[in-house]
């Protein structure tokens, strides 16, 4: 678990985040609120995607 905060409505995923999740500068994640919570999960280089696309039918989870 690592306490980040936001600035500028922004926000750095630690570097031990970014080493398990294999994060690299440039990659693609998404954001999902689940029950109050942010989850980030990776996109595939096949997933990736600009800010703002309608991302949710590439993660699987569009109906």
């Amino acid at each position: 678990m690592e306490l980040v905060r936001i600035t500028d409505g922004q926000i750095t995923i630690p570097v031990q985040i970014r080493a398990l999740l294999q994060l690299e500068s440039g990659d693609s994640v998404l954001l999902v609120e689940d029950e109050g919570k942010i989850v980030v999960e990776k996109l595939s280089e096949t997933e990736t995607a600009a800010p703002g696309d309608d991302v949710e039918a590439q993660a699987g989870q569009g109906q």
